[in-house]
């Protein structure tokens, strides 16, 4: 159920991008500070719409399409305002901001579905919960690889104008998207670890057998062959990079197009 506290979170995020844009084309640290400021304040709001709203229905709120893209917004905020705060990245939440905005206002297309008995579980919160904030961390993953290659390549035609003198070093971008995606790795491995445990203990068979289970264990395979590679053979860079890439659109296809092949999963 949207209320005030949704749209004030909605508007909060607003500023919070507007101010961050400003931050990065202007580049001043005290815009980016407000931005910060204001995505707290939006988050705020943002955690009691989604208490509210469990109350309300009496569970935790994420057992449907509406609250999937509320809860996404929620741990896209929650990741732009950990990473902003230890490493004063800018250029973050010129890309994080806009998909926070989306997801909200992606909400709005989707009615509340009713909620399954089988939902009614703790487990189904630790599974929904880390998978979440793995979505997130890898989307803040890609968002640091795409920097990545952004300013390689300008650095490699000589021609230093927008990227230069607005985002890290290559080697501190390289190391924030390799953080990224092991904290991915880890809550993903926590997210899939319970879901199978709960799907084991409550779900009828054929559950391995789901599109959403099956592209989510490809999805989780790739981010594992991501840093078991990196580990191992010391990759870094360009190729990571655009390895990580890869990943992100199978993320992309576990969120949405696995939903769409008759699975048992509401999103």
């Amino acid at each position: 159920m949207l209320s005030i506290t949704f749209f004030t979170a909605l508007a909060l995020y607003l500023v919070a991008c507007f101010y961050n844009c400003l931050a990065f084309i202007r580049h001043l640290e005290s815009m980016f500070r407000a931005s910060l400021i204001f995505s707290i304040a939006g988050i705020c709001f943002h955690t009691v719409h989604i208490i509210i709203t469990g109350m309300e229905r009496g569970i935790f709120p994420l057992t449907g399409r509406q609250e999937a893209m509320l809860f996404l917004a929620w741990a896209l905020a929650l990741s732009f305002i950990f990473i902003g705060f230890r490493y004063r990245v800018i250029a973050l939440g010129v890309f994080m901001l806009p998909l926070v905005l989306l997801s909200m206002l992606s909400s709005l297309l989707f009615q509340e579905s009713p909620v399954q008995d089988i939902l009614r579980s703790r487990l189904f919160y630790f599974h929904t919960t880390f998978l979440f904030l793995s979505y997130a961390a890898f989307v803040a993953g890609t968002v640091f690889a795409v920097l990545y290659l952004l300013q390689e390549r300008e650095l490699k035609s000589r021609n230093l104008r927008l990227f230069y003198e607005r985002l890290p070093s290559l080697d501190k971008l390289d190391q924030l998207f390799s953080n990224s995606m092991l904290s991915g790795l880890v809550l993903m491995t926590s997210g899939l670890a319970s879901g199978i445990y709960w799907a084991h203990r409550e779900w009828e068979g054929g559950w391995i057998s789901d599109p959403k289970v099956i592209s989510a264990i490809v999805t989780w395979l790739i981010y594992l062959a991501l840093t078991s590679i990196r580990a191992v053979t010391g990759w870094r860079g360009k190729r990571m990079a655009l390895i990580t890439l890869a990943g992100f659109v199978s993320l992309l296809l576990t969120f949405w197009i696995a939903t769409l092949l008759g699975s048992r999963h509401i999103f």
